[in-house]
């Protein structure tokens, strides 16, 4: 028959987009947080993210919500690579790549 499993679509909208970043304890304070992104065709965006510290009681996690029509976040389909970003007291790094697949229409 076929695969059903999960999955997404170019120009998907109101997908929650949740990036586990580390132990809560150690990073339950992180600030300026954001998702940087490499698209399937090479442009680099920033997304915008809030700190999620209520999901798990381990775990912080960042989240974003994507946007849909002409300002789609998910506009190219392809392997988008998503890479956390946040500020700790003097501290500022990104966290590991994460890898979304999007797919196209009927695919």
């Amino acid at each position: 028959m076929g695969d059903y499993g999960v999955k997404h679509y170019v120009d998907e909208e109101g997908l929650e987009i949740l990036i586990r970043i580390g132990p809560l304890e150690d990073l339950g304070g992180v600030g300026d947080v954001r998702i940087d992104v490499k698209k399937p065709d090479g442009t680099l965006v920033t997304w915008s993210a809030t700190l999620v510290t209520d999901y798990d009681s381990d775990y912080a996690y960042i989240r974003h919500i994507t946007a849909g029509g002409s300002v789609s976040d998910l506009d190219v389909a392809g392997e988008y690579e998503l890479q956390a970003y946040g500020v700790l007291g003097s501290w500022r790094g990104l966290g590991e790549t994460v890898k979304l697949i999007i797919w196209d229409d009927f695919s």
